[in-house]
């Protein structure tokens, strides 16, 4: 019968259909007991061993419905892990049961009971826990939920997050080894790992923008390039209250800009579409950003007279011979989003979705490249206690409210 091959005596459960007996409940392994003592067990002793992404699932239902794994089943679990089963587990199917896990309302009290029964360490032994990795874990999730409050797009993928989390400072050869054992596409690997390494990169270019620059185009140009979870994951990471509210004001309030004109509106100048629209309108952003072109018409303003110093240049190179101003190939396709009168993104580089946007199972089709150095060097932060005045659907409470970082 199919009841018996169910994975826990609570999922072991029908109701009959047929005539007489319609709405009757089938119960034939005490699935109702087990349900009022709040208890996860299997319906037999190699129910571990048939299928060991069972023992995943048992800790995650027991997590979510706040149940207890039965003292037999415990033992079932430990003596399946003793056997290697997890070993014997495809990589595409173990992620699906992470990813699962990650995707839980709280997914920490299952990552700690993982590592109660060595899971981590038996996946790889790079992701298993130690305090540091715990408390950059619990900031992961209070900065996820402060995130989810504002209700921005695209919503960040929380195993993205977690699995950052639980590498640590693991050495990029590690690191490409938990990708490889969790059998991720090649465009997924390439994006995951791209994503950790300019983290690193950005942890210290954001603390020398900190101390040297401290513009808010500056602060654009750094993080712009980063998909949504590499920067809550820095916001995580960040040791200072002052960089967690950069970034915070970053998300809320930069993050997504544009200048107020567009490449048709230089055209309109007379100026013939080419690479310097890219670099025009991305100086004006910068000055938007900065305050010192927040109008339309200063934009337009400016525009007509950053046109100017680029003809005068591109006029110069001529005379002398050189070849300024010529187009690289992002520029030229840059120019040609422009002059259809599309904005511009800030920074040097253009953003693409990462390849575990819309991810299923594991498996991906989009493709990205790699990079080094940063902040899991760096012991865990404090919480976050900023506050920012940005009024949001649902922060607070049903109605809406004031939106503040996780720990205010």
């Amino acid at each position: 019968m199919d009841l018996y091959r169910r994975d826990f005596t609570i999922n072991a459960q029908a109701v009959q259909l047929n005539g007489a007996h319609f709405g009757r409940l089938v119960d034939f392994f005490g699935a109702q007991r087990d349900m009022k003592d709040k208890a996860i067990r299997v319906l037999h002793s190699l129910s571990f061993v048939e299928d060991p992404t069972r023992i995943l699932r048992a800790i995650r239902f027991e997590k979510r419905y706040d149940f207890r794994i039965g003292a037999q089943c415990e033992r079932l679990i430990k003596n399946a892990l003793q056997l290697g089963m997890m070993d014997r587990l495809s990589g595409a199917r173990l992620f699906h049961e992470l990813k699962l896990i990650f995707d839980e309302k709280a997914p920490l009290p299952c990552i700690r009971r993982m590592e109660d029964y060595d899971i981590l360490r038996l996946i790889h032994p790079l992701l298993k826990l130690n305090p540091a990795k715990m408390d950059v874990l619990t900031e992961l999730e209070r900065v996820l939920h402060w995130y989810r409050l504002l209700y921005l797009s695209p919503a960040p993928e929380p195993w993205v997050l977690y699995l950052l989390g639980l590498c640590g400072n693991g050495k990029y050869l590690d690191v490409a080894a938990v990708t490889d054992r969790l059998a991720f596409s090649r465009k997924v690997r390439q994006d995951f790992l791209t994503l950790r390494e300019n983290v690193r990169e950005v942890y210290n270019l954001l603390n020398q923008w900190m101390q040297r620059d401290g513009s808010m185009s500056g602060l654009n140009n750094l993080l712009a390039p980063i998909a949504p979870e590499g920067i809550l994951y820095l916001m995580a990471r960040a040791k200072t209250e002052a960089a967690r509210k950069h970034i915070s004001h970053y998300l809320t309030r930069l993050r997504g800009e544009t200048p107020d004109i567009t490449g048709n509106d230089l055209l309109a100048m007379g100026i013939p579409a080419g690479p310097a629209y890219g670099r025009v309108l991305r100086r004006v952003l910068a000055a938007k950003l900065d305050g010192l072109a927040r109008t339309r018409a200063a934009q337009l303003d400016l525009a007509h007279e950053l046109l100017r110093e680029e003809t005068a240049r591109e006029a110069l190179a001529n005379e002398t011979g050189e070849t300024g101003g010529a187009a690289g190939g992002e520029e030229g396709a840059e120019a040609a989003c422009v002059a259809e009168g599309q904005g511009v993104a800030s920074g040097n580089r253009r953003h693409r979705p990462p390849g575990w946007r819309g991810l299923q199972n594991g498996h991906s089709g989009q493709e990205r490249q790699s990079g080094e150095n940063g902040p899991d060097s760096q012991d865990a932060p404090n919480a976050p206690n900023v506050q920012n005045t940005r009024d949001t659907p649902g922060a607070g409470d049903e109605t809406g409210g004031t939106t503040s970082v996780p720990g205010a």
